[in-house]
């Protein structure tokens, strides 16, 4: 995958802030399709088996809608963010972004060990229309973990897994792509800055496999997996 490419894509799009008020991820992706036939024995199935998400409309987003709740009561759920790479050691928490039409805000909530803590991200480029076209969180059938499920059953290919990310959008601004990316978790697996931050060295996995990355996404309404490439 061309990361510097997917980045930029990122950069026009809503971004999460970090603790410490540094920019961390947009939420823009646009990808070419392909289905997968499921492999689970290969080595990219396999080590990835040996990661894992929670969910991510459990304790956690019931702890930040409650924060966000208390903040500004018309705020609309606009993203969900694994707030670290899973690998097979650690299973990450998660933040979500909201935005207020009442308070033109928009708010990361990052959750750890069940504590919420609030951040304004700022402005954005929403009309009233995009704001009522935000969706409630119920459209979601496949929650992170059962979509990453999906994604176990098709995954196949010779590459070692070592980390991966979750991302869902649940509102695109002027999103008319068929294949576009609302309302889909996206996994994001050896992505290179991950695969540094773990200590990874060069292009080895964990068990000493090419750290090649690869995307698959999940729509959260249908369970429908594809292949998004490497």
């Amino acid at each position: 995958m061309d990361f510097g490419k997917w980045r930029r894509r990122w950069g026009a799009a809503v971004s999460f802030g970090r603790r410490g008020g540094i920019a961390a991820v947009a939420v823009t992706l646009v990808f070419l399709a392909g289905m997968l036939a499921a492999c689970a024995s290969s080595p990219a199935a396999s080590t990835a088996r040996q990661m894992m998400f929670s969910p991510s409309l459990g304790d956690d987003y019931r702890a930040a809608a409650a924060v966000m709740e208390e903040e500004a009561d018309d705020a609309k759920l606009l993203a969900i963010r694994s707030s670290s790479c899973a690998t097979g050691a650690t299973t990450p928490s998660w933040m979500y972004l909201f935005y207020s039409w009442d308070k033109a805000q928009a708010y990361t909530v990052f959750v750890v060990n069940g504590e919420a803590s609030l951040g304004e991200t700022g402005n954005l480029p929403l009309t009233p229309d995009d704001f009522a076209a935000v969706p409630d969180v119920d459209a979601l059938a496949f929650d992170a973990d059962a979509a990453y499920e999906r994604v176990l059953e098709a995954i196949e290919g010779e590459e070692e897994l070592s980390t991966c990310r979750a991302y869902l959008m649940t509102y695109v601004k002027g999103d008319d792509d068929p294949t576009a990316d609302a309302l889909k978790w996206f996994f994001v697996f050896n992505e290179p800055d991950d695969i540094g931050a773990v200590g990874v060295e060069g292009n080895q996995g964990v068990n000493g496999g090419s750290t090649e990355s690869l995307v698959y996404a999940v729509d959260a309404q249908t369970g429908d997996v594809v292949n998004c490439g490497a």
